[in-house]
């Protein structure tokens, strides 16, 4: 796992932060912070909802927001040795407090291919990301700090978790280079 600092320029930093909290953003709500789609489930005191939004996937832009992002994604991949055109997902997370107390969301993988995944701290914030092993045993734990980039390989086990206040803002981006 790497770490980086000041990956984003600040006027870029205090852009993400303000683009993302401004209540004209679209975010999409999840019955589940850890799937894309919404369950038929009506068992929420089960699940930790949360709310997203999509700005690239299977490598194509779908979010009419995702231009805004540009200069952030392509410091973002410069920083992880990689190209913007193999961002196979850009995907922003909103979590809030839930009122419950739960260490974390559900242990996952993004994918079951090969790929490195870099996470964005768009805000600080007290949800930390945990890291597990195969056993599903917490091994490590990232606080998120407003412009703090980890970047690891998406099929080690993490998982987010729910601010006790406020709100957390994260930008999860996986590369995965095209086959040419």
């Amino acid at each position: 796992m790497k770490h980086f600092f000041n990956t984003l320029p600040n006027p870029i930093v205090n852009q993400l932060e303000d683009l993302t909290k401004n209540p004209r953003f679209p975010w999409f709500w999840l019955y589940d912070s850890t799937n894309y789609v919404t369950s038929e489930h009506n068992d929420s005191k089960s699940k930790s909802q949360s709310f997203y939004h999509i700005l690239i996937n299977e490598y194509e832009p779908i979010s009419s927001m995702t231009g805004l992002f540009e200069s952030a994604l392509h410091c973002i991949a410069d920083k992880c040795d990689a190209r913007v055109s193999d961002i196979y997902r850009a995907r922003l997370g909103l979590c809030y407090p839930h009122g419950k107390f739960v260490l974390h969301h559900e242990p996952h993988i993004d994918y079951n291919f090969d790929h490195t995944t870099a996470l964005y701290y768009v805000n600080d914030s007290d949800g930390d990301t945990f890291f597990f092993d195969k056993d599903n045993n917490i091994i490590h734990r990232e606080t998120p700090l407003k412009g703090k980039l980890i970047l690891f390989d998406g099929k080690e086990i993490h998982a987010s978790s729910s601010p006790s206040e406020g709100i957390r803002i994260a930008m999860n981006i996986n590369f995965k280079p095209r086959i040419s």
